[in-house]
């Protein structure tokens, strides 16, 4: 009993002294701003905005008409599938009766 309780003792002590070094943070560095920098905000126009939300609504457009071309190749390959699947149920059924 009392080897037990030592043993149980240990255990309890190295699970001990392991969370606490697990919970220890690593050291956080960082690098000091440029004031004058910081504060001079990039003066954001009207053309830019609008060049950007064109090309956005482009690239969304691209993407809208690959996906659709994703969805017909899914679509045929399911379709192949659902084939493949009935001609597999028909030659099962063959196969049982011979």
């Amino acid at each position: 009993m009392r080897k037990f309780l030592l043993l149980t003792a240990l255990i309890l002590a190295v699970l001990v002294v392991h969370l606490l070094h697990a919970q220890t943070p690593a050291p956080v560095t960082l690098q000091a701003t440029n004031s004058s920098a910081a504060a001079q905000p990039t003066p954001v126009t009207r053309a830019s905005t609008a060049a950007a939300s064109d090309d956005t609504i482009q690239l969304l457009q691209e993407m809208q008409a690959t996906n659709a071309e994703t969805l017909k190749k899914q679509a045929a390959t399911l379709q192949a599938l659902d084939d493949l699947q009935k001609t597999a149920a028909q030659i099962k059924i063959y196969s049982k009766r011979s």
